[in-house]
This record gives C-alpha cells, sequence and structure tokens, in this order.
C-alpha cells in the first residue's frame, strides 16, 4: 500500500528503465506519453463515433476534457490522484454546472464526517435521498427546481459511500484513504469517467498501485464498437421486420442523435 494518496505507481510491463542512463530515461518518458495519447485519443474517437449508436452522445467539450484528463492524470505523477480529482470536477462542470456545485457539496460533507459511520450515514440519506425527493414532490409543477438532477451521478455517490461504510466497520480501510485531504479522497466520487457513465469504485480501488493496461483499454473500447454494430445490426432487422410494440429507428437516425441523457 502506498505511504501516500498521491503516490501511484504506474507498471507498462516494459521493464525496468535505468536511473542512471538519462538517454533511456528519455525514451521510456517518451513511450509512456505516447501510450497514454494514443490509448486517450482512440477512446475518444470510439466513444465520439459508436456512442450515438447506443443513443450515447457526449458532447465534443466533455469529451476532450476526458480525452486530455487521461493525458494529464497520466503525466502527474505524485499528483495523479489530486488531478484525477480535478479533471473530474471539471467534466462534471463542462455538462451541468449546478449538479457539479452540489456534486461537489455533497462531497466535502461526507468527508468532514467520514470517520463517524452514523453521521456518514445520516448525511448521505439527508442530501442524497430526503432532499432530491422533496425537492420533486414540492415543486413538481417547476422542473427548474430539480431538472438539474443526475440520478446516476447521486446512486453513484450511494454506492461509493457504502462501499466506504462497510470498509471502515470491517477496519478494511487503505491507510492512504484515512489519511488523504479533502481533494484525493474525492477522487473516489470525481473519477472522470462518472460524470458521463458512472462506475463506482471502492476506496481500495483508487488508493492502491497504478499500472496502465492497455490491452484492457482497447478491449473496453472494442467491446464499445461490437455493442454498437450489433445494436444497429438488430435495428435493421426489426425495421424489415416489425413486431407489435416495436418503434423501427434506422441506423442513421441513432448515429449523431443520441439521446443525450446518460450526461444531462
Amino acid at each position: 500500500m502506498p505511504a501516500s494518496p498521491a503516490v501511484w505507481q504506474m507498471s507498462l510491463g516494459s521493464g525496468a528503465v535505468d536511473a542512471g542512463s538519462a538517454r533511456g530515461s528519455y525514451s521510456a518518458n517518451a513511450w509512456q506519453l505516447t501510450t497514454a495519447v494514443g490509448l486517450a485519443a482512440f477512446s475518444a474517437l470510439v466513444v465520439a463515433y459508436f456512442g450515438p449508436m447506443l443513443g450515447m452522445r457526449l458532447p465534443t467539450v466533455p469529451l476532450l476534457i476526458l480525452a486530455a484528463g487521461v493525458v494529464v492524470v497520466d503525466r502527474a505523477g505524485t499528483r495523479s490522484v489530486e488531478a484525477t480529482a480535478i479533471v473530474g470536477l471539471m467534466l462534471l462542470l463542462a455538462i451541468n454546472k449546478v449538479y457539479a456545485a452540489y456534486h461537489l457539496g455533497v462531497v466535502v460533507a461526507l468527508y468532514l464526517v467520514r470517520r463517524r459511520a452514523l453521521a456518514m450515514t445520516l448525511v448521505l440519506v439527508i442530501l442524497t435521498l430526503a432532499l432530491p425527493k422533496y425537492l420533486f414532490s414540492a415543486h413538481h409543477t417547476t422542473p427548474r427546481v430539480y431538472n438539474w438532477i443526475n440520478e446516476p451521478s447521486i446512486a453513484l455517490i450511494i454506492l461509493v459511500t457504502l462501499c466506504w461504510l462497510r470498509d471502515l466497520r470491517d477496519d478494511r480501510l487503505p491507510v492512504a484513504a484515512e489519511r488523504a485531504g479533502l481533494l484525493p479522497w474525492a477522487a473516489q466520487f470525481l473519477l472522470p469517467g462518472h460524470a458521463v457513465n458512472p462506475l463506482f469504485f471502492t476506496a481500495r480501488d483508487v488508493f492502491r498501485a497504478r499500472r496502465l493496461d492497455s490491452r484492457a483499454v482497447v478491449a473496453s473500447a472494442t467491446s464499445i464498437a461490437a455493442k454498437a454494430i450489433v445494436h444497429v445490426a438488430l435495428l435493421e432487422l426489426f425495421r424489415t421486420r416489425p413486431t407489435p410494440g416495436w418503434t423501427p429507428r434506422g441506423p442513421a437516425r441513432f448515429h449523431g442523435r443520441g439521446s443525450g441523457a446518460w450526461c444531462s
């Protein structure tokens, strides 16, 4: 376990670099940068092209922030955790400024009571369940009061907090997570991918040795492309063979016309 939450080591599986060789060190750094840029660009292009086919259209600015953020985090060295949180917050702000302020406020409140299970549970219930429910029930005729709420991201906060409470109860929290300041601690709630496609990571996922798995990145991007192709093929099949209750939509209508609901 790293001694500091900001210390993440990256392993590319290419062997150790001789610290005494300036040329070797330069080559290794150049290779790491090239790999990070290549993977970020490849993933961004896949999401931009195939995402709309699945009804998931990410605006250009958030997509650029996400791609650039991957490279920044990779090059941040001992500040990679903090960089992760900053990029994630920037992405939230680019997508939904009002929700981003609420999200950050909830994370700050949870951080202040992170060592007290009961207090943390109360804060979680009040801010992520009671408050949104009240806004909707009391102001359901005024959508602007509550339509900024991003339910998937609220679910993310709930899941991450429940995992924290579980690890706190079982005394399995990483030492780095317990000692972390607000910004690195918030990274588990602000990982860049959360804003566009919420996937929850526990403190034990965030505060651990870091490595770049190029194969996994390529496999994930390829999976998105494959799902999109299959989706379009099925749409074409049902377009030619309509069934009761099915509204046919051709691939041309889907490409570039996602609902955008995933990042609202």
